[in-house]
């Protein structure tokens, strides 16, 4: 899968996704952290540039995506993980 590939080489990924928070498609850069699996789905782990923090986004929302060259370089600690529901 290309996603997990991208997220592996912890490059930024600028996506188009439908967000069922936002109830509308939404366009972001996501800084990958993790893929999680939960509750049959895939999701990833990763700071949105739309929205200024870590966020959790189904990989089944994902409209489209792209690697960006721009590498990730985390400096922040993940405190807690958000819930998965």
């Amino acid at each position: 899968m290309a996603e997990e590939a991208a997220i592996a080489n912890r490059r930024v990924l600028q996506l188009t996704y439908e967000s069922l928070t936002e109830w509308e498609t939404i366009e972001t850069e996501l800084q990958p952290y993790r893929l999680l699996f939960s509750q049959h789905s895939c999701y990833v782990l990763g700071r949105s540039s739309m929205h200024g923090e870590v966020r959790t986004f189904n990989l089944d929302h994902f409209k489209s995506f792209k690697a960006l060259s721009q590498a990730i370089h985390r400096s922040e600690k993940l405190q807690s993980q958000p819930t998965l529901s």
